[in-house]
């Protein structure tokens, strides 16, 4: 896999999508085809395999991304399988996302709590995060009884837990070290 050439046809669906004021539509359609691609291993498959002839690869797109689909995003896949790289589509997507948050000034976080959030836990939490990061927050919740209370929260790589598990063993931590 090219990063460099994902990343350039990523930029380029991006600029076009900004010029063409479509942005938004590319991008839940790019969330679209990452979603029909996780849940479907026949499209999945379809879009790794490089033997297909042309011309049914192309009636296949269009049956697939035509209806539903923003006009850009459906030239965008017909001409990555003109090029042969239908296989580069879901990296493109991620790429797209990460570009688009980035002139965005979003954050993508993961919450992780004990329990379900209510709304204004939710919101609490967003608020500390835009304070704590100078950024806009898009925010995902999960759920995991094993963290008896308290939450992580997850920001690409980086994990910030503050569950009463971590706590209670950077407790005992102390305590040993004393």
């Amino acid at each position: 896999m090219s990063t460099t050439a994902i990343n350039r046809y990523a930029l380029a669906i991006y600029q076009l999508s900004q010029e063409s004021k479509r942005t938004e539509a590319v991008r839940e359609d790019f969330k679209r085809v990452l979603k029909l691609s996780a849940e479907s291993p026949e499209l999945e498959a379809f879009l790794q395999n490089p033997t297909i002839p042309n011309k049914k690869r192309q009636e296949i797109i269009n049956h697939i991304f035509k209806v539903g689909f923003d006009t850009l995003t459906n030239q965008f896949i017909l001409f990555l399988s003109e090029k042969n790289r239908l296989n580069f589509l879901k990296d493109v997507c991620g790429v797209f996302e990460k570009n688009y948050l980035d002139s965005h000034n979003i954050f993508k976080i993961t919450i992780t709590s004990s329990i379900a959030l209510n709304d204004r836990q939710t919101i609490e939490i967003i608020e500390q995060l835009k304070k704590k990061f100078g950024k806009e927050i898009e925010m995902f919740a999960t759920v995991d009884p094993s963290l008896i209370g308290g939450i992580k929260v997850r920001q690409g790589d980086t994990i910030f837990d503050y569950s009463f598990s971590a706590q209670l063993e950077r407790f005992r931590a102390n305590l040993i070290k004393a």
